[in-house]
């Protein structure tokens, strides 16, 4: 378990409060950050027997070998049942009986939850009580890339944990490292908005592709060549949350190249030539309304609701704007 180097001054801080930790932290920041992982390097050290100096697991105590098989009894952990569903009020119920019980072979007991804006109103309303009546020898850990989502009685009863954005040159260096030298890592960068854990996981998958795809039918849905359902069903096929995600990234785009920013400053710079066809032909309170509009889509889109309603409607209103 390791630290990304963006996020080393996150580690120091937490390891200067030793004891003193809060009951509740939540990680927060955008997407790709390594948010996830530093919080399960975190809780793997404090369930290891033997830390190191620098306060990370020792990797070969009883403690490490339970964590690292995922079997450890003092570690819960509340996510989706499967990608772009919510976290459910029995799950929470559940973290809370785990943290109310006596630690069985650690000093402590652990519930993590990712990404804590999945929970759905009422498995937030029940961490609540977690949160207002935490348990002496129990511990939570939120992380979340849209705190704003989360009620504010939720945040404001964590220590928040703020990840950035790692310099360019910071970042170009850890992928260059990582993943080996890429011609492309520059576009992947700008294509997941600074965050070079994204940027890693596209390069190793198919992400330039469908980003080709989802442009290329944009265009055709624009023209006319194309049915907005048909389209919500091939984006429906790559994941609605990911579709969603990157439409929000070109609505943005189309606002800066409306505000004259360059090259530099676009999330997608190879897409130029089609930004500004498009952005001179909507206003920005068009542009600002679109974003409003796929902001609130991204949040339903992991709920209950249908996954192919919600990318129907999104691309239903977004025709609409863009041939009027």
């Amino acid at each position: 378990m390791s630290v990304y180097p963006w996020n080393e001054n996150i580690w120091t801080r937490l390891q200067q409060q030793g004891e003193r930790m809060p009951h509740a932290l939540l990680f927060a920041g955008a997407a790709g950050l390594g948010k996830r992982a530093l919080a399960q390097s975190f809780i793997g050290a404090r369930l290891c027997g033997q830390p190191t100096a620098a306060g990370f697991a020792c990797g070969a105590c009883q403690g490490c070998r339970l964590y690292t098989a995922g079997t450890h009894p003092d570690i819960f952990i509340a996510t989706p049942a499967e990608d772009g569903k919510a976290i459910l009020i029995d799950q929470v119920r559940d973290l809370i009986e785990f943290l109310n019980l006596k630690p069985h072979s650690a000093a402590a007991k652990f519930a993590l939850v990712y990404p804590a804006e999945a929970m759905n109103k009422n498995a937030a309303n029940a961490l609540l009580k977690a949160l207002e009546e935490p348990p002496p020898s129990g511990y939570l850990v939120l992380v979340s890339a849209q705190p704003q989502a989360l009620l504010p009685t939720v945040r404001s009863r964590c220590q928040r944990m703020e990840f950035r954005t790692p310099a360019t040159a910071t970042a170009l260096a850890w992928l260059t490292e990582a993943g080996g030298p890429r011609p492309d890592w520059p576009l992947l960068l700008k294509a997941t908005a600074g965050a070079p854990v994204t940027a890693r996981a596209m390069a190793e998958g198919d992400a330039l592709a469908l980003r080709q795809a989802w442009s290329q039918g944009l265009l055709a849905l624009e023209a006319g060549e194309l049915d907005p359902l048909a389209l919500a069903s091939s984006l429906k096929k790559s994941g609605a949350a990911a579709a969603l995600a990157w439409l929000q990234t070109w609505v943005v785009d189309l606002v800066r190249v409306r505000l004259g920013v360059g090259l530099a400053g676009l999330s997608n710079p190879d897409r130029h030539s089609e930004l500004q066809l498009r952005a001179k032909r909507l206003h920005l309170k068009q542009l600002f309304q679109l974003f409003d509009f796929v902001s609130q889509q991204r949040r339903f889109a992991g709920d209950v609701l249908d996954e192919q309603l919600v990318l129907e409607e999104t691309l239903v209103h977004w025709t609409r704007t863009i041939r009027a």
